[in-house]
C-alpha cells in the first residue's frame, strides 16, 4: 500500500527561508491542489486516489496549470461528486 504525503515541488525550488505555505499570494502551482487533495483524502481512499491521480496526470502528463480552479474543478468532476465538494472546501 502507498501512503501519500504532502510535498510541494515549488518549495524545493525556493531559496531557504521561503515557505510556499506562508505566501498564498504567489499563486503557487500546487498549494490549492494539495489542499483539495487533503479534503478528498478525508472522504476516503477511493475518492482520494481518483482525485490525486487526476491532479498528477494533469500536471505531469498534460502540462496543465493545477493552480487554475477550473482545471481542479474538471478533475474533481471526473473523480466524483464528493471530491468536487473537497475542491470547493479548498476554495
Amino acid at each position: 500500500m502507498i501512503h501519500w504525503k504532502t510535498h510541494s515541488l515549488e518549495q524545493e525550488d525556493k531559496d531557504s527561508g521561503y515557505s510556499v505555505w506562508e505566501h498564498p499570494e504567489d499563486q503557487n502551482h500546487g498549494v490549492l491542489a494539495l489542499v483539495a487533495a487533503k479534503a478528498a483524502q478525508n472522504q476516503g481512499d477511493l475518492l482520494f486516489g481518483s482525485f490525486h491521480m487526476g491532479v498528477f496526470r494533469a500536471r505531469h502528463e498534460n502540462h496543465k496549470n493545477i493552480a487554475d480552479k477550473k482545471v481542479l474543478a474538471e478533475i474533481a468532476d471526473k473523480a466524483g461528486s464528493c471530491t468536487r465538494r473537497s475542491y470547493h472546501a479548498a476554495d
